[in-house]
This record gives C-alpha cells, sequence and structure tokens, in this order.
C-alpha cells in the first residue's frame, strides 16, 4: 500500500491504464450503476398520476423503490365512502362536492352540511353562553356573517398565494387588514389561506401597509 501523499508516475498510471483496459471491476458502484440501468424508468407512481419514480441510487438500492411519488400517496388516497364505487359514481360526488364547498355550502371538503342554527345554540349552551351563536368570540356578531361575503368576493382565492378554497382543504380564513377585530368594514377584510394568515401575525406594519396598498391577487 502506498504511503500518503504518494503519487504514481505519469509511466506507471499509463501502464496501470492498459492493464485494466478490456476488464470489468466487480465492485458495489458497478453493481449499483448496473442495478439503475436496469430498473430506470420502469416504475411509476401507484396514485395513477403517471410520472416515473427518480431513482435515488443508493438508497433505493439498498432500502426498495418506493411505490409512490413523495407526498402522493396521501395526496389522492380516496376517503372511505369514496371506495368500493364505479369510476362514473366517484366522479359524480366529487364535482358536487366541489361545486358545494366552493360556494361555501359545506365546512369540509369530503363532510357533510355546515352546521345547523340548533346544533349551533346547543354548542353556545355548553359553552357557558345565553344559546344565541358567536356570543362568546371576541368578534362582533356581524363579523362571522359577513364572511362568506368576503370569500365570494374573493372568488374564493387566498390573496396572498392565490390558492384557492377547494386547494386549501377548509374555508378561507378572513383577515382584518387593521388586524382591529372591531373594524368589519368590508374593505378591511380580506381572504386569506390558513398559512399566510399565520404568516401575516409576524411583522404586521408591514403586511398592514402591503395589504392596504392593493398588492394582492385580483
Amino acid at each position: 500500500m502506498p504511503k500518503k501523499g504518494f503519487k504514481h508516475s505519469e509511466e506507471t498510471k499509463k501502464k496501470m491504464s492498459l492493464a485494466k483496459k478490456g476488464k470489468i471491476a466487480h465492485n458495489h458502484n458497478y453493481k449499483i450503476d448496473k442495478w439503475v440501468e436496469n430498473n430506470k424508468n420502469k416504475h411509476f407512481c401507484l396514485c395513477g398520476c403517471g410520472k416515473a419514480i427518480k431513482l435515488n441510487r443508493r438508497k433505493h438500492y439498498w432500502d426498495g423503490i418506493p411505490k409512490y411519488l413523495h407526498g402522493h400517496n396521501v395526496k389522492h388516497k380516496l376517503p372511505k365512502h369514496l371506495q368500493n364505487k364505479s369510476e362514473m359514481t366517484k366522479k359524480k360526488i366529487s364535482d358536487s362536492l366541489k361545486k358545494a364547498y366552493k360556494e361555501g355550502k359545506v365546512t369540509s371538503y369530503y363532510k357533510g352540511q355546515s352546521l345547523p342554527k340548533e346544533l349551533k345554540c346547543k354548542l353556545s349552551l355548553s359553552h357557558g353562553g345565553t344559546g344565541v351563536p358567536y356570543e362568546n368570540t371576541e368578534y362582533p356578531k356581524e363579523f362571522h356573517y359577513i364572511k362568506e361575503q368576503i370569500r365570494k368576493r374573493d372568488n374564493y382565492t387566498c390573496q396572498n398565494c392565490g390558492k384557492t378554497q377547494v386547494e386549501n382543504g377548509k374555508k378561507l380564513d378572513v383577515h382584518h387588514i387593521d388586524y382591529n377585530k372591531k373594524n368589519c368594514r368590508k374593505d378591511n377584510l380580506i381572504s386569506l389561506c390558513r398559512t399566510c394568515h399565520v404568516i401575516t401575525n409576524s411583522n404586521r406594519k408591514y403586511w398592514e401597509k402591503y395589504f392596504q396598498g392593493g398588492q394582492y391577487v385580483k
């Protein structure tokens, strides 16, 4: 074994190169390269997106090739009430739910109608209220009834990132631009997805000026 820092002469390097010509070094790198070559573009995501799984040489060689692309197993997983149904039935249910959700008639993409007034009253009583919905919140009563108008005005789209209500997976939040929860004028309210709404809780002066300046999705 050569000493540390030892370098072969050019003549020795040529001799070593000629000696190895036509021979295959049976080592792990060769085996992995051969395995990648044999499996490249042969494994596709099982979610049905049609995309091939890009192989990670060492990770997939030792751990096995995944069945789904990252995130696709969750994204395309159907809820229980859509399983074991024909494709036509699934499409009809999906289209009707998307339409109802976009119009704000359902509170969740795969769940039923919004809470009826009777249940809202019961919930109020169970939390120490008098039976009037939303009475124990920091927001004025009219805010809870104007929120849907703001979402509709903003075309059910987050006014910061452009994500739709359907893509958000839940109703969009309605944000007070000046951070005054009592100020429920329509020009002081704006629709935001949950992620963007959380971001606006920091650096408030910047976001107040940003939205007041009209720099948002139209």
